[in-house]
């Protein structure tokens, strides 16, 4: 740890940092950039087009260049210093949603208020688990190239924490890695009034007629309830059904409804029967574009989704 510390400090003079970190006026942190979707693979390559990312943190604004902006699930804990600095202990390690920002190797980081240290850590990676030191380097030049930031000041460290002023935290990634996401776990889903165990299914793993396995994966529901599905009570939605994945969203959301496509019918006939006008057809195109090609040809058995449409 010694060792690691030294190295960190090396690092703090070429970039004309400081440590250990300075407290600030605590502040509220705000983002100013698209959200792209994390990818969900267990290492998943980090690809993509960038664009500048701003985060601003008080009256400072900090701006990546070339970046891109996402939330992934990750495994962390975080070391702090116990009784005096007499030792490092570990937090307990907890499936956490981070805010990622991905930097183009060569890019720059800016500042508008030079003034304001900027905070890091480093988080080193065992398994699937991401370890944050409780050592930190503090930044106070107003430009600077993230290849140097990322010149990781503690052996083996694959991500760099940013601790801003009100103590949110942003992760920072080379494009050029790769990051460990965690592993995906069950969730709970509270039934609501209507609802029947195929239309469940349906929605969160997008097969029609999964809802006898969906059952039977939540005995406790149903032997509470006299074999009835309840509303108000929580189903178990596992990572898996019948061998088919449980969607990263649920197909339908808000008041959208999901239709299972018949023998015979177009979108101008779905659009009449549930609108009572065949011109929402085009809506419904719209909303379903991601899997349906031509409008004009729909299939039996396709799941599309019906938006709710105000005019």
């Amino acid at each position: 740890m010694k060792k690691a510390l030294i190295f960190g400090l090396m690092l703090a003079l070429c970039l004309g940092l400081a440590a250990p970190a300075s407290a600030a006026a605590a502040t509220t942190a705000q983002t100013t950039a698209a959200t792209t979707p994390g990818t969900t693979a267990s290492t998943a390559a980090i690809t993509g087009t960038f664009g500048p990312v701003t985060v601003v943190d008080g009256g400072s604004a900090i701006t990546f260049s070339e970046a891109r902006l996402e939330n992934h699930a990750i495994m962390v804990s975080h070391q702090f210093w116990y009784k005096d600095a007499a030792a490092v202990v570990n937090t307990v390690t907890e499936r956490t949603n981070v805010n990622l920002i991905v930097v183009k190797p060569g890019s720059t980081v800016t500042r508008s208020a030079s003034a304001t240290p900027l905070n890091f850590s480093f988080a080193t990676r065992t398994g699937t688990d991401y370890v944050v030191s409780a050592d930190r380097i503090t930044v106070y030049p107003s430009s600077f190239n993230v290849d140097r930031l990322l010149a990781y000041p503690f052996a083996n460290a694959e991500l760099c924490v940013m601790t801003l002023a009100d103590g949110a935290e942003y992760y920072i990634i080379s494009a050029a890695m790769r990051l460990q996401e965690a592993p995906a776990v069950p969730i709970a889903y509270t039934v609501k009034y209507g609802d029947t165990l195929d239309y469940i299914a349906l929605n969160y793993y997008g097969v029609p007629n999964l809802g006898d396995e969906l059952k039977k994966q939540n005995p406790e529901h149903f032997n509470a309830t006299n074999n009835v599905l309840e509303a108000g009570r929580d189903l178990i939605l596992p990572v898996s059904l019948a061998g088919y994945p449980r969607l990263s969203e649920p197909l339908a959301t808000g008041n959208e409804l999901i239709y299972v496509v018949k023998s015979g019918d177009t979108l101008a006939s779905i659009s009449m029967k549930f609108y009572n006008r065949s011109d929402f057809s085009n809506y419904i195109f719209q909303r379903n574009k991601d899997r349906i090609r031509n409008p004009g040809l729909i299939t039996v058995g396709q799941v599309i989704v019906l938006p709710v449409i105000s005019v």
